[in-house]
């Protein structure tokens, strides 16, 4: 569950490294936490140094510290999370991908191959983009 200031790690090539979730996109309580598949606001607290290297069109869609961005979550460390089948997942952290904020795209063209996993949710929230990014989905 991500609550109010909660530090997500960022899992797409976006620039961005770490965010911290500053709104919870939905209907419902304004203090109610977001789950995997909820959209949320963030801000950028620490992302990667942009060098004169870099080429091509990553660098125009880059994310510099203090952005402030949508990101949807992919994975929590909630232990409780029930499927329709009754069997629970738990990850080992949590973290997001930023999206387009008209669009729902997202922002990074790949998923980071060693924390590639994301939730099977996502594809019934309707982000089959993102999944189709991810390296594995539990």
């Amino acid at each position: 569950m991500i609550y109010l200031k909660s530090v997500i790690k960022v899992i797409d090539n976006s620039g961005a490294q770490m965010a911290e979730c500053i709104k919870v996109l939905r209907k419902g309580s304004p203090k109610s936490p977001a789950n995997i598949g909820d959209k949320i606001v963030c801000v950028v607290q620490k992302a990667k140094p942009l060098t004169q290297n870099i080429t091509g069109t990553s660098n125009t869609n880059r994310v510099k510290k203090g952005d402030i961005v949508h990101a949807v979550v992919v994975r929590t460390k909630q232990k409780n999370m029930a499927r329709a089948d009754g069997s629970t997942v738990s990850f080992g952290d949590n973290a997001c991908v930023l999206i387009n904020k008209n669009s729902g795209e997202p922002l990074g063209t790949r998923i980071m191959a060693n924390d590639g996993c994301v939730s099977r949710e996502l594809r019934e929230k309707g982000f089959n983009k993102i999944c189709s990014l991810a390296t594995r989905v539990l």
